[in-house]
């Protein structure tokens, strides 16, 4: 299955060595996701694997890790061969997973800012809910496809921009590009805008008793390295959001 992640996926590794990665995006997923020992762990869109790989680490058992560009799972799997964690890694459209068992945490990291319909995004709500037991736990992070263009710039303080692909309604696209160190080209993404509310009718259609958004969070080593003003303005934007919503 060839996708537009095949071409990018060292540079793709090297994004999560970025300041925002490291003391924003891994800080604020892995507080929203908590204490994972001896828990079952679903990551749809796992990439080469970043989180899934952190959170076997951390405990969570078994770990199963699904996404649809055969590069990724490639460079997945070759850290598994390198470091054994008993990872399972599917290839495989995450639109059309099937139940492959009830997990206690269903994880995605910018995942869902790639879909375009309220029908897409409800699907993907469904495979979450289907594969999760009672009382489990949705938890994702996301380009804040809501923020207000008008704010766009603010993106530019680090590193990136944003730019809005049409009028402001549903279903338009939004290309997030990220400079990467030491490459030529950048990483382009498209991503796509839907209401906060469109997201919550999904997963309450789903199945899901509760869902609540969560803004950006700054690790103490980030607010100490780069010191809080540097950070002010992402946290004000939200130029990311954190999601978890309970079965």
């Amino acid at each position: 299955m060839k996708t537009y992640f095949d071409p990018i996926v060292l540079p793709y590794q090297k994004f999560h060595d970025t300041p925002q990665s490291k003391y924003i995006d891994s800080y604020t997923f892995l507080k929203l996701v908590g204490n994972v020992e001896n828990k079952s762990l679903l990551d749809l869109g796992c990439g080469g694997g970043f989180y899934t790989r952190i959170f076997r680490e951390q405990g969570a058992n078994p770990v199963v890790g699904v996404d649809i560009s055969e590069k990724m799972l490639e460079f997945a799997q070759e850290k598994e061969a390198q470091h054994p964690l008993g990872i399972q890694y599917l290839l495989k459209d995450v639109t059309e997973l099937e139940q492959i068992g009830h997990f206690d945490l269903v994880i995605s990291s910018y995942l869902l800012n790639d879909f375009s319909t309220p029908e897409q995004l409800l699907k993907i709500a469904q495979i979450s809910s289907n594969n999760l037991k009672e009382g489990g736990r949705f938890i994702g992070i996301n380009e804040n496809v809501q923020q207000l263009p008008e704010t766009y710039s603010v993106c530019r303080q680090y590193g990136y921009t944003k730019e809005l692909l049409g009028d402001f309604v549903e279903g338009v696209q939004i290309r997030v590009t990220y400079p990467v160190p030491s490459e030529t080209l950048p990483l382009i993404f498209q991503n796509y805008y839907l209401s906060r509310k469109t997201y919550e009718s999904a997963f309450r259609q789903s199945g899901f008793k509760k869902f609540i958004w969560y803004p950006p969070q700054v690790s103490p080593e980030g607010q100490q390295k780069l010191g809080w003003e540097y950070w002010q303005d992402f946290v004000k934007y939200e130029l990311i959001v954190g999601i978890v919503a309970i079965k």
